[in-house]
């Protein structure tokens, strides 16, 4: 059996966070986003022959942190097809392992339970399915039977899910080459369902923690996934000065520096070479990626904060993400709210939701904001 990471996206959906980055060698938690799906399938190395990781066309050169047992291909054409077609071309045939970039699950072992319900049972294809939380950003839903039969697959919620009772593909499949290929070649969810007419189609439904990182929001999921329940962690020259506090699952990376003062409240990522000054407060719920400075007496909570970006002094951030090398100057505001700016496409789903979620604003990288600005309530600031 072979191993195809599909990292050949650059990642519409989340723009404009990936202006400057393709979707899957974003930093999030200070690795590309394609670095977990490969950390899945390592463990597993015994069983595989060939992993072939897909890169975006045209892409030059390796891909960052590339491991010496995976070797990278560039996609030849556009869209998720093209992407499976490619993947298909470089192995042998036989049995392929599936992986989708974009995926963060905890603990580790959804790719492990895919491959021993695939070797349990007669499917030619078997998914990965995870309950979907809200119905609202997400893509790919399953209709299932119990013990493992797909009816149906559909990109758009049926409308009793929109309250969060569905289930959605989880980012991994594995079965027979013939099988992948008729995804590429009839399209993705026609390929799928065929398949389910057949009953050639089965699913797993993985019971840990689980978000799929497609849309900007999604982001703000992801401290409670990679980091809840995880011990704190200081890394070799990391500095925490002496009135500084760090509480609960915290990671502090190599070199940053927690100023005098400062309070860092789990779950929260702090990268490596970041700044937080004196009397800051970050988390609960924050990753602050590589490179970042956050300011003196500036709140960043529930928020993303990614590489090489500049917050400055007595700034509040909540429910937001700010983009590369972004700078929000000092006296900013985003405060998390309900939507009010959201796009087309989520105004049904979160009109059906009980409990409304609370957003702050996009900021996308490269931008400046502030002085003394104020955003928030779901907003994008290109």
């Amino acid at each position: 059996m072979d191993a195809v990471v599909l990292a050949g996206g650059v990642g519409k959906r989340l723009l404009p966070l990936t202006r400057l980055t393709p979707k899957p060698f974003l930093k999030v938690a200070g690795r590309p986003l394609y670095k977990y799906s490969l950390d899945e399938i390592e463990p597993l190395l015994p069983r595989l022959g060939r992993v072939v990781v897909v890169t975006p066309p045209g892409y030059p050169g390796i891909p960052p942190g590339l491991p010496g047992w995976a070797e990278a291909v560039s996609q030849s054409g556009e869209g998720l097809e093209a992407g499976i077609a490619t993947g298909l071309s470089e192995v042998e045939g036989g049995e392929v392992l599936l992986s989708f970039t974009g995926y963060l699950s905890s603990p580790p072992g959804i790719v492990r339970q895919v491959l021993d319900f695939y070797s349990a049972t007669g499917y030619s294809l078997v998914m990965a399915v995870a309950p979907v939380a809200t119905g609202v950003e997400t893509y790919g839903f399953i209709d299932m039977d119990p013990g493992g039969p797909v009816r149906r697959v559909t990109d758009r919620p049926p409308e009793e899910w929109m309250a969060g009772r569905g289930m959605v593909f989880a980012g991994v499949m594995v079965g027979e080459a013939r099988a992948l290929k008729v995804l590429a070649t009839r399209g993705y969810i026609a390929g799928l369902n065929e398949l389910a007419k057949t009953g050639a189609l089965g699913a797993t439904v993985w019971p840990g923690e689980w978000v799929e990182v497609g849309y900007p929001w999604d982001l703000l999921s992801v401290p409670k996934v990679l980091l809840h329940r995880r011990p704190a962690l200081v890394e070799d020259g990391a500095v925490i000065e002496r009135t500084a506090v760090v509480q609960g699952s915290v990671v502090v990376k190599r070199e940053a520096h927690i100023g005098e003062g400062a309070v860092v409240r789990g779950p929260a990522y702090i990268g490596a070479k970041s700044r937080v000054e004196e009397g800051a407060v970050v988390g609960p719920g924050a990753i602050v990626e590589d490179g970042v400075q956050i300011g003196p007496n500036t709140v960043v909570k529930d928020s993303v904060v990614m590489e090489g970006a500049r917050v400055g002094a007595s700034c509040i951030i909540e429910g937001s993400v700010i983009g590369e090398k972004a700078q929000v100057k000092p006296l900013t505001v985003l405060e998390a709210r309900e939507p009010v700016m959201v796009p087309e496409r989520l105004r049904g789903a979160l009109e059906s939701l009980k409990e409304k979620p609370r957003l702050g604003a996009i900021i996308a990288p490269l931008r400046t904001i502030g002085p003394l600005a104020y955003h928030g309530g779901g907003a994008t600031v290109e």
